[in-house]
């Protein structure tokens, strides 16, 4: 009689050990959608990094060439866009957009100011960063310019 017993009886999981492998599997889900997040805005970051690197050798290669830096036209804040007519090909190899914008969408890329509408000898660059905090790059004598439609006033980059 004991023999039928057991050769009725079906191997199976319980529906508790299913759960536990269920709510294991949605931890591991959530850590990699979050590692790779991470990782996306880190590469974002280190993209924008690069391209304020390039963008302040393109404004001083500029400088060297002009006596002063991009006008604005006496506007302060403008879009970094604005001024890259004077900047490529020449300063300049590319246009650079902040990668998380889409192609065009000039509305969050980087600001500049410059310290004269007609010949600037300074400027400051303001930078949004996602991870880091959004912070300012300025010329040898731009330290003292300031962003008036930014509250508080980015600190400066160390980076």
């Amino acid at each position: 009689m004991r023999s039928q017993n057991t050769k009725n009886k079906q191997k199976a999981f319980t529906v508790i050990e299913l759960l536990v492998v269920i709510t294991i599997i949605g931890f591991l889900a959530s850590a990699m959608t979050y590692a790779l997040t991470l990782t996306r805005t880190k590469s974002r970051d280190t993209a924008r990094q690069q391209a304020v690197a390039e963008i302040r050798k393109g404004l001083d290669l500029y400088f060297q060439a002009n006596g002063s830096y991009p006008a604005t036209g006496g506007v302060a804040n403008v879009s970094l866009s604005t001024i890259f007519g004077q900047l490529v090909p020449t300063h300049m190899s590319t246009i650079y957009n902040d990668p998380k914008c889409p192609s065009g969408d000039l509305s969050c890329n980087y600001l500049y100011i410059a310290n004269s509408a007609s010949a600037p000898s300074a400027y400051s660059l303001y930078v949004p960063f996602e991870r880091l905090a959004a912070c300012k790059f300025y010329s040898a004598d731009g330290s003292s310019l300031i962003f008036g439609s930014l509250s508080p006033q980015p600190p400066l980059c160390n980076y």
